[in-house]
């Protein structure tokens, strides 16, 4: 929320058409990396790096890179959907697939749902449904 905050306010600064889609994406990444890198401190992630049962496994290190190439690619044909359908239908679609992903997420993963998880798989939908409505009234 912080991030998508940010953002929008970055671009009610700048003038509407000064960002590309791609300048976009590369905002939202660098405000994420920046939050969760001033975060990892407090949160005491920082110091339980070499504690992590998987650090030193090259399955672990290649799952990484392969989420992030195939984010990579998301990007790129959200990008691309993005310039064949109008804004409205687009930011639904984004929204049903995220809230889709989210549940799957759920359901193929073997973890226990706390309220914490919960709250973040909740706070989590809420954004994205914002910045949904948010796009929707700017356009």
């Amino acid at each position: 929320l912080i991030c998508v905050g940010a953002y929008k306010i970055l671009q009610k600064v700048q003038k509407p058409s000064a960002l590309s889609d791609i300048d976009q994406q590369y905002l939202n990444y660098m405000f994420s990396v920046v939050l969760l890198g001033l975060a990892s401190h407090p949160t005491g992630d920082l110091f339980s790096v070499p504690d992590f049962p998987f650090l030193y496994f090259y399955r672990f290190h290649g799952s990484c890179c392969a989420s992030g190439l195939l984010g990579f690619f998301l990007m790129l044909s959200t990008m691309k959907l993005k310039s064949l359908m109008a804004p409205g239908q687009c930011a639904a679609w984004i929204f049903f697939a995220k809230v889709l992903t989210a549940g799957s997420s759920v359901l193929l993963f073997d973890m226990i749902l706390t309220s914490a998880t919960v709250g973040c798989l909740l706070l989590g939908g809420l954004g994205e449904a914002l910045l949904v409505f948010s796009e929707r009234k700017g356009s």
